[in-house]
């Protein structure tokens, strides 16, 4: 998904900052004067969300793209 936006001329700064919101987050907390030990939460996207609607526009241009770009049309293995 990175490799299709990035060919689509999405900057690379802008790329690791999605990399970075969508990899595990390792985070702690004080409770009281305790500070928590050390745990992940994993960030998601939500139906809705615009940069879930970027990605999902981008990844189909792509295979919308590559698609055209088969002058054989598309070939299914036999499973007979």
């Amino acid at each position: 998904m990175y490799s299709v936006i990035t060919e689509f001329g999405i900057p690379m700064k802008l790329v690791r900052q999605i990399k970075l919101f969508l990899n595990s987050t390792y985070n702690r907390v004080w409770v009281s004067k305790h500070l928590s030990d050390m745990f992940s939460f994993k960030n998601v996207l939500k139906q809705g969300n615009s940069l879930s609607a970027f990605l999902f526009s981008s990844s189909l241009e792509y295979a919308i793209r590559r698609f055209k770009d088969n002058q054989d049309g598309l070939k299914l293995k036999d499973s007979y």
